[in-house]
């Protein structure tokens, strides 16, 4: 659930930078040193990602990303869901405040509702975690 890439604070990289590929959303960078970084990724469970899942229509509902194997993600807490939501594309939400809006993170495979309201549900990964090879690392300054 993690990947330490070679640039580390010698070349700028901060904690807590996003992390992405061509494709969408990788992670965030949780450790820096001199020359490497390690990067959480979003299979990770403990880093929680607010998404937004796009249903049409300007229409969306929220959920929060919580890991998955690299081949499904989960996402919990969907807020404002349908029954005809799956393949709905899935991206950051900058309401959490630390990833920006609109990386892709996933297309909703599937999603069943809870007793409380809410939803739950299962992603297909738009990032290949099997076979990444390069990231991107955001230095906001």
């Amino acid at each position: 659930n993690a990947i330490r890439v070679g640039r580390g604070s010698s070349e700028g990289v901060p904690e807590n930078a996003v992390v992405a590929s061509p494709d969408g959303l990788v992670g965030l960078v949780t450790m820096v040193t001199e020359h490497t970084a390690e990067i959480t990724l979003i299979t990770d469970p403990t880093l929680k990602v607010v998404c937004s899942v796009a249903l049409g229509n300007g229409r969306f509902a929220s959920g929060i990303l919580e890991g998955g194997d690299g081949t499904e993600l989960s996402l919990t807490h969907i807020r404002g869901l349908s029954a005809d939501a799956p393949q709905a594309v899935v991206t950051t939400s900058r309401r959490g405040g630390v990833f920006p809006e609109g990386l892709a993170v996933g297309n909703l495979i599937q999603a069943s509702p809870t007793e409380g309201g809410e939803w739950v549900g299962t992603l297909r990964p738009a990032v290949d975690f099997d076979n990444l090879e390069d990231v991107f690392i955001r230095c906001e300054r």
